[in-house]
């Protein structure tokens, strides 16, 4: 080629080659920003957890309780009480009964507890049922909350009809309590009672003395019905105590027992705290007086036995150092008839039926021992 013209320019061309890299379609700066994204994302919920595992609080106990200090327990925990009422004959009134959800569970704050609260043993009026039919009184008394014990006496009237109660119609009874409805029927056996010849026989009885006008003078009320089976058996029979009289000392007691000549001493006392059941007390052993020991042993087997034989609750004779048993010159024993603080017996305290079974095992006792052949 000729050489370029003067004063122009030229290019001389050459193969072009790009060796450039091609550009990410995600940017570094938005990946980035995504995996942040991921990790916050995770951390939030790591979080949520563990602030919703924060919040939860333990159901403490509070069955037993009082109801204000149940409340407070729960409130402190940050839990509302919701609360109800039922009778009970078993839980003090104002405790609480039973608790949901149970003591020991976990739960969010705010959340409520249930609680069941003690009303205490609710009282009414027993309604009048003489003249039902037995089964309609039965679920009457029963739909009441009332135990109902059947017993049957002879009676010339036909039909499965009530024809006493125990407690009579109106008296004020709670839901637990016994009620005895009497029914037409041949009469248990043990309400036979062959008579003693107890002629010669000379009995002091010694009522435990009146401590609350509240249980009635129940141990005087046996005692009145021990007293006419032995004197209509020819028994002479001393009393240390009036209905009236306050609370004779142990020692005057002594002394009129004594003063009385007799032969035997018979104590008839309602028990506190000692046990339901009959329990029949004779003389510990005293020096140089086996015979007399022997002698309140062997009546007080004697009127355990009858007691039992009657169905009465009994426990084993135990030995007594009673101040008035000790002074006795003669065979003394108490008898423990009941326990005010018993639930079986209290149902039965004030029951004139009862008090004369009472009265009635301790006379087969005595019967058995001292009767004439």
């Amino acid at each position: 080629m000729r050489a370029a013209r003067k004063g122009i320019a030229v290019a001389t061309l050459r193969p072009v080659t790009d060796t450039s890299t091609r550009r990410s379609l995600v940017p570094r700066s938005a990946a980035i920003a995504a995996a942040v994204v991921v990790l916050l994302a995770g951390a939030g919920v790591a979080a949520s957890a563990y602030v919703a595992d924060t919040r939860l609080v333990e159901v403490p106990v509070v069955t037993g309780l009082r109801q204000a200090n149940a409340e407070v327990a729960l409130s402190q925990r940050s839990l509302e009480p919701e609360v109800s009422g039922q009778v009970s004959v078993d839980v003090p009134a104002g405790r609480v009964i039973s608790q949901d959800p149970a003591a020991g569970t976990r739960v969010k704050r705010g959340s409520a507890v249930s609680l069941v609260v003690s009303v205490g043993r609710q009282t009414f009026s027993v309604p009048d049922i003489i003249g039902q039919p037995l089964q309609e009184a039965r679920e009457e008394l029963v739909a009441l909350g009332l135990d109902v014990e059947v017993a049957t006496v002879s009676s010339e009237v036909t039909g499965t009809v009530v024809l006493e109660m125990y407690p009579a119609p109106g008296a004020i009874v709670s839901v637990g309590d016994l009620v005895r409805l009497t029914v037409p029927g041949a009469g248990p056996s043990t309400t036979t009672l062959l008579p003693f010849d107890l002629a010669g026989l000379s009995v002091v009885l010694d009522p435990l003395p009146l401590v609350s006008a509240d249980e009635g003078d129940v141990a005087m009320d046996v005692t009145r019905r021990l007293r006419a089976l032995l004197e209509a058996s020819e028994a002479t029979v001393t009393v240390t105590r009036t209905a009236t009289q306050g609370t004779p000392t142990p020692a005057d007691r002594a002394s009129l027992a004594g003063a009385s000549g007799a032969e035997l001493l018979v104590g008839i006392d309602l028990g506190q705290g000692g046990g339901a059941g009959l329990t029949t007390l004779y003389l510990t052993d005293q020096a140089g007086e086996a015979e007399r020991t022997e002698g309140s042993r062997s009546v007080a087997q004697s009127i355990t036995r009858a007691a039992s034989t009657a169905g009465l609750m009994v426990n084993e004779p135990a030995v007594s150092s009673d101040a008035v048993l000790v002074a006795f010159p003669g065979i003394g024993v108490r008898v423990i008839f009941a326990d005010i603080d018993a639930a079986a017996d209290a149902a039965r305290i004030g029951d004139p039926e009862w008090a004369d079974q009472v009265a009635r095992a301790i006379y087969r006792g005595i019967g058995t021992q001292f009767a004439s052949d």
